[in-house]
C-alpha cells in the first residue's frame, strides 16, 4: 500500500478503452500530410523569392505532424481509472480529467449527433473538446468512439465522453462509487 493511503481506501480500478483503429486515420493524415510535401521537394527547383513561404508552410505541417505522430504514440496509454474519490480519464500525459464522485450528476449512454465545427474527431478516435449537435454542445472527450455509444458524464457543469470496454461494468461501480461519496463514505 502506498504511503500516505487510508488503510480503508478502495482499489484503483483501471479500464481500457474498446478497441479501435481510430488511430490509423490519424496516420493517414499524417502520411497524406507529408507524402505531397516530399514529391514537392524533388519537383523543379525553387524560385529563391518563394523559399520563405515553401520553408514556414513545411515548418508548419512538420509540427501538425510530430503532433499526430505524438497523439498516436499515446494511444496505447488511453485508460480510465476508478480511484479512491475520482474518475481519472487519461490520454498518456497529454490529456488528464480528474472528476471527483461528489461533482458527478450523471451518467449514461448517448449515440452523439455529429456536428461540422473542427474538433480532433475521427471514426474510432476523439480526442479534447468536441462540439456535438442535438443541444449536447461541447464534450470532452476521451474515447475510441466519436458518436454511437458514448458513456457521456456530467460534473462540474461539464460533460466528458469514454468508452471503456467493459461498459456496464464500468457503469455499476462508477454508480457504487457515486453513492459512497454522497453518502460521505468512500
Amino acid at each position: 500500500m502506498p504511503i500516505g493511503e487510508p488503510m480503508n481506501a478502495e482499489p484503483v480500478e483501471h479500464y481500457r478503452p474498446l478497441p479501435s483503429l481510430g488511430w490509423l486515420w490519424v496516420l493517414a493524415l499524417a502520411i497524406a500530410m507529408v507524402v505531397p510535401m516530399t514529391a514537392a521537394l524533388f519537383a523543379e527547383p525553387i524560385p529563391a523569392e518563394a523559399l520563405a513561404i515553401i520553408i514556414g508552410t513545411y515548418a508548419l505541417i512538420g509540427v501538425i505532424v510530430v503532433w499526430f505522430l505524438v497523439t498516436i504514440a499515446f494511444f496505447p496509454r488511453m485508460r480510465y481509472d476508478l480511484t479512491s474519490d475520482a474518475l481519472v480519464i487519461t490520454y498518456g500525459p497529454i490529456l488528464r480529467y480528474a472528476l471527483p464522485y461528489a461533482s458527478i450528476t450523471d451518467v449514461r449512454i448517448e449515440n452523439l449527433r455529429f456536428s461540422p465545427w473542427s474538433s480532433f474527431r475521427f471514426p474510432g478516435l476523439a480526442l479534447w473538446k468536441v462540439q456535438y449537435g442535438g443541444g449536447i454542445g461541447i464534450v470532452k472527450m476521451c474515447s475510441t468512439r466519436s458518436h454511437r455509444g458514448v458513456v457521456l458524464i456530467a460534473a462540474g457543469g461539464e460533460r466528458y465522453g469514454i468508452s471503456p470496454d467493459e461498459q456496464d461494468r464500468f457503469i455499476h461501480e462508477l454508480d457504487s462509487r457515486r453513492s459512497r461519496a454522497r453518502e460521505g463514505g468512500r
